[in-house]
């Protein structure tokens, strides 16, 4: 069985995330992809204001990254933070499991290690942009998330998501 490691990022491992989100836009959503989100030197400069504090502006101060790593290969990475956005209490700012990482429980191991951040806070609301057409949103639905609007889907219970997010690891 592989070694699977969730921790929190630190500065040294942004290039690394950098590099997931790019292949991970380029294997799955090339088609809403910008040129300057492909940039790695943006990208990075761009995770460093992130975790500076200094974007987005509905952002609170406490932010966390964690990032999966299979046998020590970086191969996922969840971003969020408290957040003001539709009344939510948080927000994830960008969530990326690389496809061949894809739909081995990554995916869920990373949300349910960012509840659990989000318990330090007493967090009960949370949403997640995306562009309308990708197909990634079904895993937010698959875990109760509600649409907000057509861009945007959340939680008002994260007691319930942490429990569908359980009772999935069973099935």
């Amino acid at each position: 069985m592989a070694t699977v490691e969730i921790r929190t990022a630190q500065e040294r491992d942004l290039p690394q995330i950098a590099a997931i989100e790019i292949a991970s836009k380029i294997a799955s959503v090339a088609q809403w992809t910008e040129p300057h989100e492909l940039d790695a030197g943006l990208r990075l400069e761009s995770w460093k204001a992130y975790l500076d504090g200094q974007r987005p502006q509905s952002a609170k101060p406490q932010r966390i990254i964690l990032i999966s790593l299979v046998e020590e290969q970086y191969v996922g990475y969840l971003a969020g933070h408290l957040s003001t956005r539709f009344s939510m209490d948080a927000e994830i700012q960008s969530f990326y499991v690389l496809k061949d990482f894809q739909r081995r429980g990554l995916g869920r191991a990373l949300l349910s290690s960012f509840l659990t951040w989000l318990d330090n806070y007493q967090a009960s609301g949370l949403c997640v942009g995306f562009h309308p057409q990708n197909p990634y949103k079904a895993f937010y639905l698959r875990f109760g998330g509600t649409y907000i609007n057509e861009h945007w889907i959340g939680w008002t219970d994260l007691e319930k998501l942490r429990e569908k997010l359980q009772a999935s690891r069973l099935l």
